[in-house]
């Protein structure tokens, strides 16, 4: 029996020996943390080769040197077998693998190589395949062709060299169809299928084909082609709105075409509803496709009518929705007068007007009035004096007449201030112009010379020396060229100044005082030579005898000698300087351009040979008056007291 001593100190010794050895504390190892490689599938497997994706996930902190793909008919492929290079660092690759057997099951696994070595992912499994043949399919003719939608499809006789995963067809308007085009998706593996095209557009050819698609790629069947067909062209009628008695607005738009050009459009009208193009009323506007507007004429007053737009192409005519509409009442008609001729004469005055609508019912006349008065509305009680346009409906319609003045109708129109109306005549009444438009009538001699006119005060003045050679009622003014023959005359006569038929024009004729004063009146009709007593109330009108000279003085120097004192021609008589004929067998002409010499017809008591006569200088302001004998010659400036 041992002692019990014995067995501590024994114990002793031992924590003794290893104590130091337990109290040293031990080196902390780091375990190793490896990169993570996923294999994510396989995108492609033909017979020889295949496609296989991979991502490297993580580093495990190491730089990653390289990464790939090995692989291996039997599991658990290294490096040492077939594997690829991709590159370096994380991320996702893809390894294509070739040299490959067919109909093979090879084990594949993803590695990534650091300084620590190489790891390995999980491994995957694929089966190469027995050739790489395409799948082999026909087209189905097309069928059930409409406008815009038709049918085909295929049969996959074969799936070639893999499984079809999705098979269809596919269109467009050119050959050579694709899946890159339009396509449909009508399954997958072998057999038939049925397809539909939507969308398409009218009156258009496309190209089909079949397909269907396996891991080698697309087989496509023989491509075939087809027509949309064509229908009547789509329209809609516009709202039918702000009617007159016989006008509409109206119009459409031409949405589609139906597959074929529209040739014409517009919008037909009836009374009866449902009104068809070109049997009913109807108006044109353009062709092709848009909006258009027409105005729907020639309607009756307070009448229902009923419109539709159409359209016509090839296959037909489409019409819009059908519009109704009323139309007004009839009312008066609306004229206007646009202006009067610049050849106004002293029988014939040139006018132009407009009928702006006729008011809803059909014209039976249309013309002018003159008048000496503006009415505020003339009558045609007051005399229309030029025939009414014929009957018949129209709407702005322009018109044209001469307004004429017979004998015994309000009187000589020559020199006249007048005011001329138009008016328009329908079943409702009558019409005027709102406006009339004044008429300043020209003056015409026997010789139907034309002359101006003016008023000055209370007095009528032709603005011209008269130029006539027969008295007002056609009788001849004796023409004496003569000296001898002037100074002998024993009645009217008339000559040129210097016999030179040139000074005509410009300042008239020189008449001796028995013209001036016969009694068949060498004015113009309804005119007169001055009296002495209408020499004088012209004086005094214009400034008395030291201004009257000059402010009946044509201006400037062109005609009258410098300075031509005075002249202003402030009233528009436009005085100008014809000299005169002496009355001695020299019969001389004298002071043309320097002196105006004008008869009256008023002979002075007790000198039965003379007539007085104005005069007006050159050199002078003044508006001279005295009697001379009746065998000189001067001009003569035509008059008569204001009319209305």
């Amino acid at each position: 029996m041992k002692k019990p001593y014995a067995s501590h100190t024994a114990l002793l010794l031992a924590l003794l020996l290893l104590g130091p050895l337990m109290l040293v504390p031990t080196a902390c190892v780091k375990e190793k943390v490896l990169p993570v490689i996923t294999i994510t599938g396989f995108p492609e497997i033909k017979s020889r080769t295949a496609l296989c994706n991979a991502v490297v996930e993580s580093d495990g902190g190491q730089e990653i040197l390289t990464r790939g793909v090995c692989w291996w008919t039997q599991p658990g492929p290294t490096i040492e077998r077939d594997s690829t290079q991709n590159g370096a660092g994380l991320g996702a690759f893809t390894a294509r693998m070739n040299g490959l057997v067919e109909r093979t099951r090879y084990y594949v696994r993803g590695y990534v190589t650091s300084a620590a070595g190489t790891s390995y992912g999980i491994e995957s499994s694929f089966t190469t395949l027995i050739g790489d043949n395409l799948p082999v399919v026909v087209t189905t003719a097309p069928f059930n062709i409409n406008l815009t939608d038709a049918q085909s499809g295929g049969d996959v006789l074969s799936e070639g060299s893999g499984p079809v995963s999705v098979k269809g067809i596919c269109w467009k308007t050119t050959p050579g169809a694709s899946i890159a085009d339009d396509t449909t998706v009508d399954g997958s593996g072998l057999g038939s299928f049925v397809s539909t095209m939507w969308g398409l557009t009218l009156n258009t050819t496309y190209f089909v084909r079949a397909y269907a698609t396996s891991q080698v790629g697309t087989g496509y069947g023989q491509e075939l082609s087809f027509t949309t067909g064509t229908t009547t062209p789509t329209v809609v009628t516009t709202p039918i709105l702000n009617t007159t008695s016989t006008m509409a607005p109206g119009g459409g738009e031409v949405l589609s075409d139906g597959g074929a050009p529209v040739t014409s459009r517009g919008v037909c009208w009836n009374t009866a509803g449902t009104p068809v193009y070109p049997t009913d009323s109807n108006r044109l506007s353009g062709t092709g496709l848009g909006v258009f507007s027409v105005d729907l004429t020639n309607l009756t007053p307070s009448t229902q009518y009923y419109a539709r737009a159409f359209a016509v192409n090839s296959v037909g005519t489409g019409y819009g929705q059908q519009e109704e509409f009323v139309t007004q009442a009839a009312s008066l008609p609306t004229v206007v007068i646009d202006s009067v001729g610049f050849n106004v004469g002293h029988h014939i005055v040139p006018c132009f007007g407009t009928v702006i609508t006729d008011g809803g019912a059909p014209l039976t006349g249309k013309g002018f009035y003159l008048d000496t008065i503006a009415y505020a509305s003339p009558a045609l009680a007051s005399g229309p004096v030029n025939p009414p346009g014929g009957p018949g409906p129209f709407n702005r319609v322009t018109f044209l007449y001469n307004v004429q003045t017979p004998p015994g109708i309000r009187g000589e129109l020559n020199g006249r201030n007048l005011f001329a109306w138009a008016y328009a005549v329908n079943g409702v009444g009558v019409a005027t112009s709102p406006t009339a438009i004044p008429v300043k009538t020209k003056v015409y001699d026997t010789d139907s010379n034309m002359y101006n006119w003016t008023t000055i005060g209370t007095q009528d003045w032709l603005t011209e020396n008269l130029r006539t050679t027969r008295y007002c009622n056609g009788n001849n003014i004796t023409q004496i060229a003569s000296p001898a023959g002037w100074a002998a005359a024993a009645g009217g006569a008339w000559s040129h100044y210097d016999n030179q038929a040139v000074n005509d024009t410009i300042y008239g004729k020189l008449y001796n005082g028995l013209a001036a004063a016969d009694a068949r009146n060498a004015c113009p009709c309804g005119w007169r030579v001055p009296t002495d007593a209408d020499w004088t109330t012209l004086e005094n009108f214009v400034g008395g005898p030291t201004q009257a000279g000059g402010a009946l003085k044509q201006t400037g120097t062109a005609l009258w000698n410098a300075p031509n004192t005075g002249a202003t021609n402030a009233q528009g008589f436009n005085g100008r300087p014809g000299g005169y004929r002496t009355n001695t067998s020299s019969g001389g002409f004298v002071n043309m351009q320097q002196e105006a010499y004008w008869w009256s017809q008023t002979q002075p008591t007790g000198t039965p040979l003379d007539l007085f006569y104005c005069k007006a200088t050159y050199n002078s302001a003044a508006l001279e008056r005295n009697p001379n004998n009746r065998l000189f010659g001067f001009s003569v400036r035509c008059m008569r007291p204001t009319r209305p």
